[in-house]
């Protein structure tokens, strides 16, 4: 008899299945066609004079009556005659428990929204700005800041993205090696020149052109085919290191070497301030004049910004 206690409902349902059978086998066996009339007092006789037991219903009783302790379930996820709300998830087609503190579909949870007196069925609530601190409600729930106070918000470099990306040639040769009083030096050749450099300079190790740096030597001999004869040939090597992003680049002696020059634009989309950016060179951001940053990195996809301290703090600003 487990299945009582599991499921009491059920030895109702069956008792009343009983009583109801029972008054049909009544009827059945004292029904006369004959009868016109109905004897209220014969039927009542035979009423008392059936005969029904009911013992093998006598342990049903005595679960029917015995007190039931409810148990919290170990989960303690549901509780008794509580309806758990289910919400509909559109993008994954499932349903699921209401549970304020997950973010609904607009991305923000309801509790959030209750918490600074949004609105949990306007849909526009997650884009709004009611502080109007550049900062949409959604990313202000994110970031875990107050959406009602300007004077609280995400960290602003989040709103720099990338608008242009452009590269021009910087063609550097190096063209020749000159002793003179013990120190060595190499003459430089520059085909497109930016504004203010010279075509050609002659420097020592040391010195600088440009954004670089002459930073090592190493003399070198190779081999090449002339008219099917090898003949000795130099292939001499010069590193050059750019001053901001500490780069390196060999030039090979009498080889071309095209360094590209890489600009582009920074778009603070909170002010709509665009800042011209290139690669190897310092930038102040608007939102920020007392901090330098270097871009280590540019292309078409986005630019990397780092702090021009020992912190090698970096930001990583996605294309627009």
């Amino acid at each position: 008899m487990n299945w009582i206690q599991k499921s009491p409902e059920l030895l109702f349902i069956h008792l009343v299945l009983v009583a109801i059978s029972a008054v049909a086998i009544y009827n059945g066996a004292t029904y006369n066609p004959s009868d016109s009339q109905i004897n209220l007092g014969v039927v009542e006789d035979k009423l008392h004079k059936i005969e029904v037991d009911f013992s093998p219903f006598s342990q049903l009783a005595q679960y029917v009556t015995q007190t039931v302790s409810w148990i919290r379930p170990e989960n303690n996820r549901h509780r008794l005659f509580i309806s758990r709300k289910m919400e509909w998830q559109p993008k994954e087609g499932t349903l699921r428990v209401y549970d304020a503190t997950k973010a609904g579909a607009d991305g923000i949870s309801p509790a959030w929204k209750e918490q600074y007196g949004f609105s949990t069925s306007d849909p526009t609530v997650a884009a709004a700005d009611p502080d109007k601190d550049g900062f949409s409600n959604k990313e202000e729930y994110e970031a875990k800041t107050d959406p009602t106070s300007d004077k609280e918000h995400p960290d602003r470099k989040l709103k720099l993205r990338l608008v242009s990306f452009d590269t021009k040639p910087y063609i550097v040769r190096f063209n020749s090696t000159n002793e003179m009083s013990g120190e060595l030096f190499f003459q430089i050749n520059l085909e497109n020149p930016l504004p203010g450099e010279k075509k050609s300079q002659t420097l020592k190790k040391g010195a600088s052109f440009g954004s670089w740096n002459i930073v090592d030597y190493r003399k070198k001999e190779g081999e090449k085919i002339v008219g099917g004869t090898p003949m000795k040939t130099d292939i001499s090597e010069l590193d050059i290191q750019n001053k901001e992003t500490q780069k390196v680049v060999t030039l090979v002696f009498r080889e071309k070497k095209d360094i590209p020059i890489v600009t582009g634009k920074l778009l603070y989309s909170v002010t709509n301030t665009e800042m011209p950016i290139e690669l190897g060179k310092p930038v102040t951001l608007d939102f920020d004049n007392n901090t330098q940053w270097i871009v280590t990195e540019l292309s078409s996809s986005g630019a990397t910004l780092t702090k021009s301290d020992k912190s090698n703090t970096q930001i990583t600003v996605p294309k627009q």
